[in-house]
């Protein structure tokens, strides 16, 4: 999100307007999938260390075979629009397929606290959209925000922003 809200004034400013602004419907749809890339990469380890390593190989394949005949039928149609869009399905899908992977033959997954993260995430996103102010300071609001709606909805812990802080000073 924060990176997002970066791109669009600085990268059209590096670029003289080239990029930034005329792709930010597709780096708006591939940060959609960074939450998402996290919690496969997340499922994938859980499933690599109970051992799956062939249903782990079968959806790595399914996945790459469907990302690229969506590619090969959405990039003519749509661009890179059609690109990000092929990602964001293929990264739904992995989701789903690792997901039940996991929930059927290792344990059972949570998705609550996922699902705040994403829900915070885009409350955050709306508020920096509508404020009317310079895009360093929407930076640090919608991530001033993000962090106390998170802890707030005790998404994250004193005991773990303790473990954080420690863990920078080191």
């Amino acid at each position: 999100l924060p990176i997002y809200i970066l791109l669009e004034p600085v990268v059209s400013f590096i670029t003289n307007g080239k990029y930034g602004y005329s792709d930010s419907w597709e780096f708006l749809i591939l940060s959609l999938c960074i939450p998402m890339q996290l919690f496969v990469n997340l499922l994938w380890s859980v499933c690599f260390g109970a051992k799956k390593y062939r249903s782990v190989t079968g959806i790595t394949i399914i996945c790459a075979v469907i990302n690229l005949s969506l590619n090969l039928i959405m990039i003519p149609i749509w661009g890179g629009i059609g690109a990000a869009c092929a990602f964001l399905l293929t990264s739904l899908l992995q989701c789903g397929l690792y997901y039940r992977l996991v929930g059927k033959q290792v344990m059972v997954v949570q998705l609550r606290p996922l699902a705040m993260f994403i829900v915070i995430a885009i409350v955050a996103y709306v508020i920096a959209i509508h404020l009317p102010v310079n895009f360093m300071i929407r930076l640090v609001v919608v991530v001033g925000f993000y962090l106390l709606a998170t802890i707030l909805s005790k998404q994250i812990t004193k005991q773990q922003l303790y473990h954080f802080k420690t863990f920078l000073t080191r």
